[in-house]
């Protein structure tokens, strides 16, 4: 097909993204995409449907290998609850749109879902966005600029045969799998996962280090026990050879099921015997919690039996924070945090990258000490909030020591590598990756089931994930900018008031003006 249509917007809308048009040319069968999107939708949803015809359309100028199908979920002759529970069990939640017209309303149930199949492989995409307090029409804005991005995203997984490796440690008490599963199913979307348990590394050391040195990427969350020296260096020279690593790392321990208990839980430090590790590699965490006024809530109950209220209180523990300008902050909103550390750098030859930080609105308490629930229901004295802001995620990345250069080494058998260039981001939070559990079975990583709020978590994550991994191409398709124009409902408003009163006021004075003259 000839593509004859020229783009003539400022922000080159109708023009796709370049890694966009590679991926495609490198697809050799056809691809066929199902559009559950489709029937009778609210304008809001015809908008998002327009704008994937389009793209699909672009698609097909570059490579005439698509079949679209839109159907209509409602089409055949079933109730809506069995309709709602058939797509369901395809992973297709319903998505509950209430329309105000004329002061009634009007509810509609849509399914923003499409399915691409490639070589007999399918991919579930939903074409709709949302981030914390977004209203119904950025959501709306937020999925049409996406569109491109999300189809793009799912062509290159169906299409990607080989695929790096990615390992997570499940030694040293580290996050449990249950609570990271949502995190960990994301990563296996793109990468091969491998679990890896160090403290089974002893009956081996220099196998364990050749396996370690086949993967790109080590995720290390939450771990609650400590390393010792043999791990140390396994990891140490897994990162001087190359190895990228994430680590997300509670500096305080806080007995969580006591605090949820009797409302008191004593703050202490978390010996993971890594300071020298940190401090060798330009880090140094801090044995102190923010307390931070840009903050979420915390979920407190009152009163007894069918009583109970459960009211919301800010818990300046729990501070939200902006990812800074970097690649890996695209497209991305607020995160959450939950008992984080401020970190201190130390200088080496590697570059350093504030990517999370607390406020200007902080203070800092220092390890050990209580944390008790009651601070919450008290009134919050900004005046004391002056501390200036502190990073709580840094990646690092370039030339760096071993920090085993001039010591006895823990393991024989195997040659110390003095320097070597790698990557590694540190997240002075250990729960950061961690999803909420409801009924025995792992929730979106990023949603707070108490509060109802969603937070950019697992989007930081994986753009990390991707930028470690050495493939940026994921992040940048996020990139593109999309202008889109909305009216403006207040002079709407406006002009709907005025517009009768001008249509009466206007003919009353032209028929004065033609009497007195």
């Amino acid at each position: 097909p000839i593509n004859n249509k020229i783009d003539l917007t400022k922000d080159k809308r109708f023009t796709l993204n370049t890694i966009t048009i590679e991926q495609i040319k490198l697809i050799q069968n056809e691809i066929h995409i199902d559009v559950f999107l489709s029937g009778r939708l609210p304008s809001s949803y015809r908008k998002i449907q327009t704008e994937l015809k389009g793209i699909i359309n672009s698609f097909q100028s570059i490579k005439n290998i698509f079949s679209v199908n839109f159907i209509d979920p409602f089409d055949e002759k079933t109730s809506l609850t069995e309709t709602i529970d058939e797509m369901s069990k395809y992973g297709m939640n319903p998505l509950y749109v209430v329309q105000n017209s004329n002061r009634s309303y009007d509810q509609k149930v849509v399914f923003p879902w499409i399915i691409i199949t490639y070589n007999k492989k399918s991919i579930l995409v939903n074409l709709l966005d949302s981030n914390l307090g977004d209203t119904e029409e950025k959501k709306i804005i937020n999925s049409i600029k996406n569109i491109e991005y999300k189809l793009t995203d799912a062509i290159k997984r169906l299409n990607n045969e080989k695929k790096d490796s990615v390992g997570y440690l499940t030694s040293h008490k580290t996050s449990e799998v249950l609570k990271i599963t949502d995190w960990l199913n994301n990563i296996k979307r793109y990468y091969n996962l491998t679990l890896i348990d160090l403290k089974k590394s002893s009956n081996d050391y220099i196998y364990a280090l050749k396996n370690l040195n086949e993967l790109k990427l080590i995720i290390i969350s939450n771990p609650r026990e400590k390393f010792s020296q043999e791990e140390k260096f396994l990891i140490d020279q897994y990162q001087i050879n190359g190895g990228n690593i994430i680590w997300l790392i509670d500096q305080v321990k806080i007995d969580l099921n006591k605090l949820d208990y009797n409302g008191l839980s004593l703050a202490s430090i978390n010996d993971l015997n890594l300071e020298d590790y940190f401090f060798k590699y330009g880090f140094r965490i801090k044995s102190e919690l923010i307390k931070d006024i840009y903050c979420s809530s915390i979920v407190i109950a009152d009163g007894d039996g069918n009583d109970t209220r459960y009211i919301p209180f800010p818990w300046v523990y729990y501070p939200i924070s902006k990812p800074n300008n970097h690649i890996i902050s695209t497209g991305i909103g607020s995160v959450w945090l939950r008992f984080a550390s401020p970190i201190d750098t130390l200088e080496n030859n590697a570059k350093k990258t504030y990517l999370l930080t607390s406020s200007n609105f902080s203070k800092y308490q220092s390890i050990p000490s209580m944390i008790n629930l009651k601070f919450a229901v008290e009134p919050i004295i900004t005046s004391e909030y002056t501390s200036p802001s502190k990073p709580i995620a840094i990646l690092s990345e370039g030339i760096f020591n071993s920090v085993f250069n001039n010591r006895l080494l823990p393991i024989r058998g195997i040659n110390l590598k003095n320097k070597g260039k790698s990557k590694m981001l540190l997240i002075s939070e250990g729960q950061f990756g961690e999803n909420q559990i409801e009924r025995g079975s792992p929730i979106e990583l990023g949603y707070d089931k108490w509060t109802n709020n969603f937070y950019s978590n697992k989007e930081f994550l994986m753009n990390s994930v991707h930028y470690l991994m050495g493939n940026s191409d994921h992040i940048l398709l996020k990139s593109k900018k999309i202008n889109l124009n909305v009216f403006d409902k207040v002079k709407i408003e406006n002009y709907k008031i005025n517009k009768p009163i001008m249509l009466i006021t206007f003919p009353l004075i032209v028929l004065i003006l033609i009497y007195y003259i």
